[in-house]
C-alpha cells in the first residue's frame, strides 16, 4: 500500500467523528472508498482506542472476481457518464479511484497489437517463408522438416498471443521466451539436416532480431494501461500521470501532430514529385515545401496554446497536458526555423549562382 497516500487521507479524515468513521467502515462501500481510505480510517480509530469492525475484505474481493467482466464494463460506462454529466467528485483521490477502476480489465492498444496484429503478421511471414521453401531445390524430407518447424512456431505464437489478448497472466512472461523457443525448435528439427553453422546462424539471427522488439515489449507491458488491463497493481502516482495525458486530448494531439505532420507532408510531396515530376527549380520546390510545413505548424501552435489555457490542476477532475502542449509549441517552432533556414540557404545559393 502507498503509505504516503494513507497518511494524507488520514490527515484529511481526522476531523470526522468516531461514529462517522465506524458507519463508513460498517457500510464497506468499496465503490466510494478505496482500500487506502479504509486503512486510514482503521488507523485513526486505533489512535482513539476504538477497535474497528471487520472490513470484510475477503468477501469484497471474492465478489469482484466473480462478476469482474460485468463490473468493469459498468464501471467504465459509469465513469464516462459521470464525466459527460459534469459529476462533482468529493476529492481528487475519489476521482482517481474511479478512473483507476474504470480501466481495470479494459482492453488497451498493446493487447490488440500483441494479441491480434502480431500473430496475423507472423502467420503471413510464415506463409511467405513456406512459398520460398517450396521453390528451393532441396529434398522433400528437408522441406517437410521446414514445414513442421513453421507449424510449431505458428502454434506457439498464436497460443501465446491469444492468451495475452484474453488476459492470461502467464502469457505476459511467456511472450519473452518466444524468441528463444523458436531457435530451440529449429535446432531439434533441423540439427541433423543442416550444417552446425547454419543452425547457429539461424539462432543468432532470430535472437538478435528480437532484441529491439523485446525492449519495446518490456515498456509496453509495464505501461499503466497494460498493467490495468491485466488487473495488476498500479500506484496512484502513475494513474495521475496517465490522467494528465488522457485529460487534455487537445494537448496530446498537438504533440503528435507537431512531430509527425512535417514528416508526412515531406513524404507525400516527394512521392508525388517522383511520380508526376514537377517541372520546378530546386529553390521553388523548397519554398513550396516550406510553405506547406509552416502553414501546418502555425495552426498546431495555436491549437497547443489553447490546450495550455485548459490546464487546471486544482479542478476536480484536474486537467493536465501542459508538458505535451509546450512540447508541441517547441517542436513546431523548430520545424518552422529549420524550413526557413533551408529556404534562405537555397535562395542565397541561387543568388550566388545567377549573379554575373
Amino acid at each position: 500500500m502507498d503509505e504516503k497516500l494513507i497518511a494524507q487521507i488520514q490527515d484529511n479524515m481526522n476531523s470526522k467523528s468516531t461514529e462517522e468513521l465506524l458507519d463508513i467502515i460498517e457500510e464497506n462501500n468499496r465503490d466510494e472508498w478505496s482500500e487506502q481510505a479504509f486503512e486510514a480510517m482503521r488507523r485513526i480509530l486505533k489512535t482513539r482506542d476504538v477497535k474497528p469492525p471487520s472490513p470484510l475484505e475477503e468477501i469484497s474481493l471474492a465478489k469482484e472476481e466473480i462478476t469482474s467482466a460485468k463490473e468493469d464494463t459498468v464501471s467504465a460506462e459509469m465513469f464516462t457518464k459521470k464525466l459527460k454529466e459534469g459529476y462533482k467528485w468529493e476529492t481528487q483521490h475519489h476521482f482517481y479511484s474511479d478512473f483507476h477502476n474504470s480501466l481495470m480489465g479494459k482492453l488497451d492498444v498493446w493487447a490488440w497489437i500483441y494479441g491480434i496484429v502480431y500473430p496475423i503478421l507472423f502467420i503471413a511471414l510464415a506463409h511467405f517463408n513456406l512459398n520460398e521453401i517450396s521453390d528451393l531445390s532441396i529434398t522433400e524430407h528437408i522441406k517437410n522438416s521446414f514445414y513442421l518447424k513453421n507449424a510449431i512456431a505458428v502454434f506457439t505464437v498464436v497460443v501465446g498471443s491469444l492468451s495475452f489478448f484474453f488476459r492470461q497472466i502467464w502469457a505476459r512472461k511467456f511472450m519473452y521466451f518466444i524468441p528463444f523457443i523458436l531457435p530451440f525448435v529449429f535446432y531439434l528439427i533441423m540439427a541433423d539436416k543442416l550444417s552446425p553453422d547454419a543452425v547457429r546462424q539461424n539462432a543468432f539471427s532470430t535472437i538478435g532480431n528480437s532484441i529491439i522488439p523485446l525492449i519495446i515489449y518490456y515498456f509496453a507491458t509495464n505501461s499503466t494501461r497494460n498493467r490495468l488491463f491485466f488487473r495488476l497493481q498500479v500506484s496512484e502516482s502513475k494513474i495521475i500521470k496517465y490522467w494528465m495525458v488522457y485529460s487534455n486530448k487537445q494537448a496530446n494531439q498537438s504533440a503528435w501532430l507537431s512531430f509527425l505532420s512535417p514528416l508526412f507532408i515531406c513524404g507525400v510531396f516527394f512521392a508525388i514529385d517522383s511520380i508526376i515530376g514537377f517541372e520546378l527549380s530546386r529553390v521553388t520546390r523548397y519554398i513550396i515545401l516550406a510553405l506547406l510545413v509552416i502553414s501546418a505548424m502555425l495552426p498546431i501552435i495555436w491549437f497547443a496554446t489553447k490546450a495550455i489555457k485548459k490546464v487546471n490542476l486544482d479542478k476536480v477532475p484536474p486537467v493536465g497536458g501542459k508538458a505535451n502542449a509546450i512540447f508541441a509549441i517547441v517542436i513546431a517552432s523548430i520545424w518552422i526555423v529549420v524550413f526557413l533556414f533551408i529556404v534562405s540557404s537555397a535562395i542565397t545559393d541561387w543568388f550566388i549562382r545567377v549573379r554575373p
